[in-house]
């Protein structure tokens, strides 16, 4: 079975299926999960990524809302 490799925005969100990836996240001040950053494990500053934001109802865990869509992947976020 092929790997298919990422050519566009939408590619390297269906490549990240087949592939280990990386991810960072950013919590809200209720230390709620807000933002979540995924990129190809072999990606470097620049590359494209995947984001997931997540909106919640209130001051609950319920989440209301769930948007996606593509950004740069920072290096500096890579912690070791």
């Amino acid at each position: 079975m092929a790997i298919p490799t990422a050519t566009n925005d939408t590619g390297h969100l269906k490549t990240q299926a087949y592939e280990f990836v990386k991810q960072y996240i950013e919590y809200d001040g209720s230390n709620r999960t807000e933002y979540v950053y995924t990129v190809r494990a072999d990606a470097t500053d620049g590359t494209p990524c995947s984001v997931v934001r997540y909106s919640y109802d209130g001051a609950s865990t319920r989440i209301v809302y769930m948007q996606e869509y593509t950004s740069n992947w920072q290096a500096a976020w890579e912690t070791f």
